[in-house]
């Protein structure tokens, strides 16, 4: 089970249908005076949107700061089986964003997308075509998407497992590794959030490292609550 807080406020939860037949789950705090950032959660292969927020209780752990979308995959894979690809996925999950700037009055200029194995591809992939994205979190992830040359690092989370099997930690390793590298940060990790956690300094844009002892392929269950720490405060 994740660790979140106890539900404190009855979020208005609605599954959205947008257009192409392709849908999300939306759960937003039931009154707010301010616009509040979008909160965008992308489960792995084979998952859902009720999968994602089950794993990882998100709309929990942010309480009344976010409007919190779980995405959902057309068929069983990002990017398979819906005509364009990558670019069908990141045309989707814009049309989340738009979504729910109608529906809720988000911010659409402030969003935070959360990606779980290869939903961490989509979410990298997204942030390199859209300058609203203002953090990541990658979890389990396999490898980094560069963007191309000229674009804005964004602040990014990476949280890992040291026993996952399907992607390991050396992919974990191996991404934060290209990650420091692009952003030239400074060689000694400090801790951060909290432990393990560690974040880097000097870097171009923020950076920050979950390495967790134990586990599997499943999001560590302080997740939620550190990827919003992270958001919430946009850097280490």
């Amino acid at each position: 089970m994740p660790d979140v807080p106890a539900v404190t406020v009855v979020p208005t939860m609605v599954s959205r249908e947008l257009p192409k037949g392709r849908r999300y789950l939306a759960v937003s705090p039931p009154t707010s005076a301010r616009s509040l950032p979008i909160v965008l959660l992308l489960h792995g292969d084979g998952g859902t949107a009720e999968s994602m927020r089950a794993f990882t209780g998100f709309d929990a752990a942010s309480g009344e700061g976010a409007h919190v979308a779980y995405a959902q995959v057309a068929h069983r894979y990002w990017g398979v089986g819906v005509e364009g690809g990558y670019d069908a996925e990141r045309a989707y999950l814009a049309d989340i964003v738009a979504d729910l700037g109608r529906l809720r009055g988000a911010d659409v200029t402030r969003v935070f997308v959360l990606g779980w194995s290869s939903g961490a591809s989509v979410a990298q992939s997204f942030a390199c075509e859209h300058p609203e994205v203002a953090a990541l979190t990658l979890v389990e992830a396999r490898g980094e998407r560069p963007c191309a040359p000229g674009t804005k690092p964004r602040p990014t989370l990476v949280v890992h497992n040291t026993r996952d099997t399907e992607h390991t930690v050396a992919d974990g390793d191996a991404l934060v590794a290209g990650l420091r590298a692009a952003r030239r940060c400074g060689p000694s990790p400090l801790p951060t959030l909290v432990s393990p956690c560690v974040g880097y300094s000097g870097c171009e844009a923020p950076l920050a490292y979950c390495r967790i002892e134990g586990g599997s392929h499943y999001p560590w269950k302080r997740t939620a609550r550190v990827a919003w720490s992270f958001f919430s405060g946009s850097g280490p």
